[in-house]
C-alpha cells in the first residue's frame, strides 16, 4: 500500500500544479501497482482510476475518462456495495464528461 498511497499523492501534487502529464503517469502507475497486489477489483484499484479519469478529462479525452470512469464505479459497486459515498464520486465524473460533451440529459440521468 506505501508504494501505492506515494503514487496516488504524487499524481495529487502534480495534478495540484498542473503537470497533467506527470500526474497521468502517476496515476496510471497506481492502477498497475494496485492492480498487480490487490487484483483488478480492488477499490484501490477503483479510487486509482477514478484520479486517472480526472487528468484525461482535463486533456481532452473525454472517451478514456468516461472508460475509466465508468470502471471505477463498477469495481466501487463491487467492492464496496451500492451505497458507499465513493459511487458518487465517479458517477460525478461521468455526469462532467457529458455536460462538457453538452449531452445534458446523460449529464443528469
Amino acid at each position: 500500500p506505501t508504494r501505492f498511497s506515494l503514487l496516488l499523492t504524487k499524481g495529487e501534487v502534480d495534478l495540484g500544479r498542473d503537470a497533467l502529464d506527470d500526474a497521468r503517469k502517476s496515476f496510471e502507475s497506481a492502477v498497475e501497482v494496485a492492480t498487480a497486489g490487490a487484483g483488478p477489483d480492488h477499490a484501490n484499484v477503483g479510487a486509482a482510476r477514478a484520479w486517472l479519469a480526472d487528468v484525461l478529462r482535463l486533456q481532452g479525452d473525454l472517451d478514456g475518462s468516461a472508460r475509466e470512469l465508468q470502471r471505477s464505479y463498477e469495481i466501487y459497486l463491487a467492492a464496496m456495495g451500492d451505497d458507499h459515498p465513493d459511487l458518487a464520486y465517479s458517477l460525478h465524473g461521468l455526469g462532467e464528461v457529458a455536460m462538457v460533451r453538452r449531452k445534458w440529459k446523460e449529464a443528469i440521468d
